[in-house]
């Protein structure tokens, strides 16, 4: 089973390099998170937000970040990320992609306001 992680690594590592965008450095992070790397998973996501062209590739990657840093025991950054996703989200036209980040980013912070987010 090492042998597949370290491929899946490679992989998408070498189609960033043909296709360098938001959603690539996202899937990349994805990866990383699911194999406990949280550190890279980091770094990955924080790539995709440098990337994201709008705001839904934005706040998918800053709730995909948000929950790296809660799965990493740093709560206090997750919920900032958390609420600047929010922003991020009520800042846009609401769709059915916007609510359905909505509710991602609720089921991982139940006590979040979705509505009116408070910057710490």
């Amino acid at each position: 089973m090492l042998g597949e992680d370290e491929k899946s690594k490679k992989v998408s590592k070498q189609t960033f390099k043909l296709y360098p965008s938001s959603l690539t450095a996202e899937r990349i992070a994805d990866i990383y998170v699911r194999l406990n790397g949280l550190e890279n998973a980091i770094f990955w996501y924080e790539k995709s937000i440098e990337l994201s062209k709008n705001p839904i590739e934005k706040s998918m990657a800053q709730t995909g970040l948000a929950v790296t840093f809660r799965k990493s025991g740093n709560s206090e950054k997750s919920l900032k990320l958390a609420q600047e996703a929010t922003l991020t989200l009520n800042n846009c036209e609401q769709d059915e992609n916007i609510i359905f980040i909505k509710k991602l980013l609720h089921s991982h912070f139940p006590k979040l306001d979705l509505k009116k987010p408070q910057i710490i």
